[in-house]
C-alpha cells in the first residue's frame, strides 16, 4: 500500500476493488503505514479506486473512527462516489469527486 505525505496531508492511494475478499488485508495495510502519519490529516486518495463494498465502508469508518477526526476521501470516481452517496458518507467525511 502506497501512502505518503502531499502538503501536509499524509495520503493513502486506494487501488482496485475493496469488498469483503480483501477489506481485511487492507485493514492490516492500512495498519501498518498509519504511524507514519504523525500528526497529519488522513487523506484515502481513490483515483485507482473501481469498486468499493460495504465492507470497504465500514474499513474507512472505522480508520475514521480510531483516529476521532474527519478524513478525506478524494479523486473519487463517479461511479465510486454514487456508493459513498447511497451510504451517505458525504455528510460522515469529506468527499471530493475527480
Amino acid at each position: 500500500m502506497e501512502a505518503e505525505t502531499i502538503d501536509g496531508v499524509f495520503t493513502i492511494f486506494l487501488k482496485g476493488e475493496i469488498d469483503a475478499q480483501n477489506a481485511n488485508e487492507i485493514e492490516e495495510k492500512i495498519d501498518r503505514v498509519l504511524p507514519a502519519r504523525g500528526e497529519a490529516p488522513l487523506a484515502f486518495d481513490a483515483k485507482e479506486l473501481t469498486y468499493i463494498s460495504s465492507a470497504g465502508l465500514r474499513l474507512i469508518l472505522s480508520v475514521q473512527k480510531h483516529l476521532g477526526q474527519k478524513i478525506s476521501v478524494i479523486n473519487v470516481s463517479s461511479n465510486v462516489m454514487a456508493i459513498f452517496q447511497m451510504a451517505g458518507f458525504q455528510t460522515l467525511m469529506h468527499i471530493k469527486g475527480a
